[in-house]
């Protein structure tokens, strides 16, 4: 209470009585000079029974020790010492969270020697994630997984080490732990039978004989979707791993005691057969008058089921009739499908699939060229890998097929042939389904549902260098968003990126490119096309980089960056350098105020190639290179930089006047000239203004 009590010295009598009272013997309360002192042998308290915690272990039996540990890690139920603000209580407090670490480290080592493998990483990662640089963890944690199967998620959590470490102490990992790495890599280290459960015993699912990389989340948030949900949708382009991922959900819940199906519905000839196909399946007994819908659902209904319908997008409509059919019917079933476009069935949960992170992308392709080629001994962090996965946008079939190549080609050329990865990316495994056979016929199957309107919607917006809005796809090859865009996202060709203002939409590199097959000799005409788009659209930037709107036009021309390469690079090949100066000179202010390398780095290396034009080529080629060199700081002549800037000024006229201005202010100002700034900056304004433009200067 904030109070003290009317007699502060009979009320703590009081209380220390009531303690004394409740507290078990031996432990007692002495009464001394200055207050009194708690008195307890060793092993009273619960932090005692923390720090002898190995003893206590080594106590119970081989059967008794993961409780035994339980019973020990329930007794940290808050921070020790939390009230105490002192030295010792400080060093206590390091003390015990080090031995609780320790005793997590020990608790998953018995989970794991009971066949317990997925909770003994669960209890482990929160080590790892509680202390990144606690090594003894990351290489128990690296082990368990390894011994689980999961060599890829082993170096997945090496590497995280190894870059908290380097990031935070510029110091790398111990020797044991690298040994331990390679050890992995090379499948030196002998992966242990786990002990079977009887989940393991009695699957549905069948093994896989490579590993699963980078969809813990995925597949943990589909798990808990269906806890709500009875009809959950995986979405995605050819290749990205909806039948993984579906399979590993079924899994999960099979080891929980969900009795799973998995049925391949491009097993089915005609919309007909798949009842039938299902059925087969599903192992069900019909009697004479029976349907197989009518088996089905009496095979289905009873204990927690989960069908797993595979490839649906064969037979689109007819799953989703068979779904609702199926759904409507047995109460307790869970169906999860895998489609390149939603089946709009009633209750469904679409998930979309994206490409592998870039880590996890590395760390898949690592993985299946070293099955390729066990010589293979690139590292995750050769900017090579980096290059590969990102052409092939993280999909793991094209990452599995590229990694395939290996065995006839070096990293070089693999990435110099990436320029026509629809000849060089096939399968040589005969057990490959026809779809995943090359990367070609993956997006074959796609394209040949789209109408003839929409295929020709989808390569046109190949054009693109990255993303665009439904103005810009309008403006540049006349596809119109509200007929096109729906089925291409259905159908997983194109991507929407929801965080921009207005919404931005994306051709895939693959897709991209695969679109670009189809234009043939047309395509240099789109080219052409775009790049005058481009040149036109940041033509507006400049008179933008001031005032009210700003951040939303940096963001757009931020985003925008790609498709200004391809134009750049367009205009250099076609040998049009006045269209390059235009574009350069367009831009500079927005590059100067975002950082934006690239443009400055385009602006310096056209300061030495002055193109043929008139006075205002000139001036706005003085002014991008003033601008560049302004930007450095440190030119040795800032003063002849000036006069040069403001003698193209007052050749030209506009714009380009108005730009030289400004570049001759920009240098003043950094050269400490602050009289002539002013009087350059305000030159440049008039200028600006009587052009019509929204001035930056």
């Amino acid at each position: 209470a904030d109070e003290l009590p009317n007699d502060p010295v009979a009320a703590l009598y009081t209380q220390v009585s009531r303690l004394r009272r409740i507290l078990p013997d031996p432990v007692t309360i002495i009464s001394g000079r200055g207050g009194y002192r708690l008195d307890a042998p060793p092993g009273s308290f619960d932090i005692d029974v923390a720090i002898s915690w190995r003893a206590m272990t080594n106590r119970a039996s081989t059967s008794g020790r993961v409780a035994a540990i339980e019973s020990i890690l329930a007794l940290f139920t808050g921070e020790p010492y939390a009230d105490l603000d002192s030295v010792d209580a400080w060093s206590h407090r390091e003390q015990l969270a080090s031995i609780r670490l320790t005793v997590v480290e020990a608790y998953a080592q018995e989970l794991l020697a009971s066949g317990r493998p997925d909770e003994a990483v669960t209890a482990l990662r929160s080590v790892v994630a509680a202390r990144p640089d606690r090594e003894s963890a990351v290489a128990l944690l690296m082990e368990t997984l390894y011994r689980s199967g999961r060599q890829l998620e082993a170096l997945d959590a090496c590497a995280a080490a190894r870059d908290f470490l380097r990031e935070e102490f510029g110091v790398d990992l111990s020797p044991q732990v690298a040994a331990l790495e390679l050890s992995i890599l090379r499948h030196d280290l002998p992966a242990d039978a786990m002990p079977e459960t009887s989940a393991a015993q009695h699957t549905s699912v069948a093994l896989r004989t490579t590993s699963v990389v980078g969809r813990d989340h995925d597949i943990d948030a589909m798990v808990a979707l269906l806890e709500r949900a009875r009809l959950l949708t995986v979405l995605g382009t050819a290749g990205v791993g909806k039948t993984t991922v579906a399979n590993q959900v079924a899994a999960r819940m099979e080891r929980d005691g969900t009795r799973v199906t998995i049925v391949e519905l491009a097993d089915a000839e005609t919309d007909a057969d798949l009842p039938a196909v299902v059925a087969g399946k599903v192992g069900v007994s019909m009697s004479e008058n029976d349907t197989f819908l009518d088996a089905l659902c009496a095979a289905l209904d009873g204990p927690a089921s989960l069908l797993v319908l595979d490839s649906c997008e064969h037979h689109a409509i007819a799953t989703a009739r068979l779904i609702g059919d199926l759904l409507g019917r047995v109460p307790r079933l869970r169906i999860v499908a895998t489609s390149r476009e939603a089946l709009r069935a009633e209750g469904e949960h679409r998930w979309m699939l994206h490409g592998l992170r870039p880590a996890e992308a590395r760390a898949l392709f690592i993985d299946r060229a070293i099955a390729a080629d066990p010589e293979f001994d690139t590292t995750a962090d050769d900017p090579r890998l980096a290059r590969i996965c990102t052409h092939l946008d993280g999909v793991p079939l094209a990452l599995e097929l590229a990694a395939s190549t290996l065995s006839f080609l070096d990293v070089d050329a693999l990435l110099a042939g990436l320029s026509d990865r629809f000849t060089l990316l096939s399968s040589n495994h005969l057990a490959a389904p026809d779809r995943h056979r090359n990367l070609g016929a993956a997006l074959d199957w796609s394209y040949s549902r789209l109408s003839e309107s929409q295929q020709e919607a989808f390569d046109a917006l190949g054009v693109f260098a990255g993303s665009f809005t439904s103005t810009d796809a309008q403006q540049v090859v006349g596809v119109d968003a509200l007929t096109f865009f729906g089925p291409l996202i259905d159908r997983s060709m194109l991507v929407r990126h929801r965080q921009f203002t207005p919404a931005r939409y994306e051709l895939l590199d693959t897709m991209r490119e695969y679109a670009r097959r189809h234009r043939g000799e047309q395509l240099a005409n789109d080219r052409a096309r775009h790049a005058a788009w481009v040149l036109s659209k940041s033509s507006d930037v400049e008179a933008h980089c001031s005032g009210p709107m700003e951040l939303m036009w940096f963001r757009s021309t931020r985003a925008d960056m790609s498709n200004i390469r391809q134009a750049y690079h367009w205009f250099a090949d076609a040998d049009r350098p006045t269209e390059q100066l235009e574009l350069v000179a367009s831009l500079i202010m927005w590059a100067w105020q975002c950082d934006q390398h690239e443009v400055m780095g385009w602006a310096t290396d056209l300061a030495g190639t002055l193109p043929p034009g008139d006075r205002r080529c000139r001036a706005l080629h003085i002014a991008i290179n003033t601008i560049a060199l302004s930007r450095t700081r440190h030119h040795p002549d800032p003063a002849t930089l000036m006069r040069h800037a403001l003698e193209a000024a007052g050749d030209a006229t506009g714009d380009a006047a108005a730009l030289a201005c400004y570049a001759a202010a920009e240098v003043g100002l950094f050269a400490g000239e602050f009289h002539a700034a002013e009087e350059a900056a305000s030159r440049g304004h008039a200028l600006a203004m009587h052009h019509g433009d929204s001035p930056s200067v």
